[in-house]
């Protein structure tokens, strides 16, 4: 355990999803989540699919670095997925009551999209 609480969280479910434990991870996010992806917008069950497809090309993530503080946590990784053999990840996360309730992930859409991986993701 880290002296972030938001930190505790956000690892945990990084830990999860990277280990390829969808409905794990998914219990890290509020019923009420507002998370920002490049594809845009997604509530908590529009979550899951975004997450279950990613889960389905990705070969390994490498945690780069992390930090946060009571309420917010920043994540930088390294993932490896079948059609891109790199592709550095940014995530934040707004952490409430042990849950995340707001999230914004960025990575490089364009990279992914031109292996074709977009489709397979969505």
């Amino acid at each position: 355990m880290s002296n972030s609480p938001a930190l505790d969280v956000a690892l945990a479910y990084y830990k999860a999803w990277s280990n390829k434990n969808l409905d794990e991870a998914l219990e890290y996010f509020a019923g009420d989540l507002a998370s920002q992806t490049p594809e845009g917008p997604k509530d908590a069950d529009a979550y899951r699919p975004f997450l279950a497809g990613f889960l389905g090309i990705l070969v390994e993530a490498r945690l780069v670095s992390a930090f946060g503080d009571e309420d917010t946590a920043l994540m930088y990784y390294d993932a490896t997925t079948a059609p891109v053999p790199y592709s550095p990840v940014g995530e934040w996360f707004r952490v409430a009551d042990g849950k995340i309730v707001e999230h914004r992930i960025v990575f490089d859409q364009l990279t992914l999209n031109g292996a074709g991986a977009i489709a397979a993701v969505s």
